[in-house]
């Protein structure tokens, strides 16, 4: 605590005056849709520091409500980050049983040319005994 007191006494002496609460909650203010990497991910991931914070900064001053109001924006991120990660699973899921079939049907293609050229290879010889 007495860092941001110090900090505060920084500031004042820079600027002339002590922040604002405005200023302080932008400071501390992380919004998901001000990430730099605009995918479900980081949302989720600042779902969960934005319900952190607001839960550590309602515990500082006592205010149960909104402690319980943070504590819930981080089990909705988490449960945003579980979703997501269930995606990304049936999706790589789904594309490695595509590439896994794919690479079947080639292969039996592959045999079934090499047996087509055997037997052209076979019906081009001449029978033994014969000019």
């Amino acid at each position: 605590m007495a860092k941001v007191i110090e900090r505060a006494e920084d500031y004042r002496s820079v600027v002339g005056y002590y922040p604002s609460d405005y200023e302080i909650s932008e400071i501390l203010s992380v919004r998901y849709w001000d990430l730099p990497h605009e995918d479900d991910m980081s949302r989720a991931v600042g779902k969960i520091v934005q319900g952190a914070l607001q839960s550590a900064a309602s515990t500082l001053v006592n205010q149960s409500t909104q402690q319980a109001a943070g504590d819930s924006e981080i089990f909705e991120g988490i449960r945003w980050v579980e979703e997501v990660r269930a995606a990304d699973r049936a999706r790589h899921t789904e594309s490695f049983t595509d590439r896994q079939a794919r690479e079947k049907a080639e292969a039996e293609m592959d045999l079934r040319a090499e047996m087509l050229g055997r037997a052209k290879m076979i019906a081009k010889r001449k029978p033994k005994g014969s000019k």
